[in-house]
């Protein structure tokens, strides 16, 4: 008889409980949505610029100087000398260093100029399929270019969007091998420089590159990615080109900075989302104590019919405790499946990995609002029950 009048008072009440469970999703999946979303994006980032030791160019943003290489962004970078490379690839500081020249698209995919060095890390980096490029007329592409060995394309100057597209006529390159560098670079096409230089009236030829002495003959470049021999010449590299007409940026270091600026917004939501939380869990957890209050009829009955308080204080609290466990895991997928569309999104138009993933401190934010609706609810459950049954009958009735 006592379970049947608690289903039919749980049946009456499922609006109320329905609230208090959604109450504590909201919160729960918003603290975690931020937490896990800033992490996600931060380690992303952080890994696609691992391979980027050093990037040189013309006096401008470091900032752009570091999105535009790295991830790629589409801004038009200050040109910088042909002399200032030939300089840095000849300074025995440097393990290798390659250009880098941007403009051109094939699909909205970027075209890149650029040399052997720079895609297999001066040889250290195998290609996961087919070869190098050996002529000026054979591109290597990223894994997720959709791009197969074989194919042929034919690339535009700038995009279409943007107007001022112009096709190269009678241009076109063929895929002898596909890349994967899992950060940016996996969406682009990456041809040599010297066909760069020539599809735009640049005279230079892809086989009398590697023997050219001649400093002045070479053609500007977008930037330069240098790969410094040691950890002490990447900073005496740094200091000899960030001055002048050039500028000189370590990406990660950069991207610290970047996120020092964002970390503020992020710190933000964070207090919002504990605000939230702490709104959400006293909501809830006046909701319990209301909806207690309102039981006082149920309770005179099932105590009239010789119930023990405990039992049905046992039952209530495990009740509602089922309600909100079920509502915190709800809120636990809720917010790992906002972090994941929005990350995976941010990071696909980048083009970098962006892992969601759990860590330590997440629990404080998934327990904090159960943790004070759990409470509330034992406190009103045992002042609910401290009086007799005459004592619920006469004020129920």
């Amino acid at each position: 008889m006592t379970l049947k009048l608690l289903w039919v008072d749980f049946k009456s009440s499922a609006f109320a409980i329905s609230a208090i469970a959604a109450l504590i999703a909201v919160a729960v999946g918003f603290g975690l949505f931020v937490s896990l979303t800033e992490r996600a994006l931060k380690e992303g980032g952080a890994k696609a610029a691992e391979r980027f030791d050093l990037i040189v160019g013309a006096a401008q943003s470091q900032t752009q100087l570091t999105l535009s290489v790295v991830f790629l962004d589409r801004f038009a970078l200050t040109p910088l000398k042909g002399a200032i490379y030939d300089e840095i690839a000849a300074n025995p500081l440097a393990e290798w260093a390659a250009p880098v020249a941007f403009g051109d698209y094939y699909k909205e995919l970027p075209v890149i100029g650029t040399s052997a060095a720079l895609i297999t890390d001066g040889g250290k980096r195998a290609l996961i399929a087919g070869r190098m490029f050996e002529n000026e007329r054979e591109a290597v592409v990223g894994a997720k270019t959709r791009l197969a060995i074989g194919d042929r394309f034919t690339p535009v100057h700038g995009l279409a969007e943007q107007g001022g597209a112009g096709g190269h006529k009678g241009i076109s390159y063929r895929v002898t091998g596909v890349a994967e560098f899992g950060d940016s670079w996996d969406r682009a096409i990456m041809v040599p420089i010297e066909s760069i230089w020539r599809v735009h009236g640049l005279a230079r030829s892809f086989s009398s590159y590697p023997s050219a002495g001649a400093i002045d003959s070479t053609p500007p470049v977008s930037a330069v990615v240098v790969k410094p021999k040691t950890i002490g010449g990447a900073y005496e590299l740094r200091a000899a080109y960030k001055k002048g007409e050039t500028q000189a940026v370590f990406p990660a270091e950069t991207l610290t900075k970047l996120y020092g600026i964002l970390g503020d917004i992020s710190a933000a939501l964070s207090k919002i989302a504990w605000a939230a939380q702490a709104i959400a869990g006293l909501i809830a957890a006046a909701s319990a104590a209301f909806y207690i209050a309102l039981k006082r009829r149920h309770i005179a009955v099932l105590r009239a019919f010789g119930a023990d308080a405990r039992r049905i204080f046992l039952l209530i609290v495990f009740g509602m405790g089922c309600a909100a466990i079920a509502a915190t895991a709800f809120g636990v997928v809720l917010g790992y499946a906002a972090a994941l569309f929005v990350s995976q999104a941010i990071a696909s138009s980048q083009g970098f990995d962006a892992i969601v993933c759990f860590e330590s401190r997440d629990i404080a934010a998934v327990l904090a609002p159960f943790a004070v609706l759990f409470v509330a609810l034992i406190v009103s459950c045992a002042f609910s029950f401290r009086y007799s049954a005459s004592y619920y009958l006469k004020r129920a009735f």
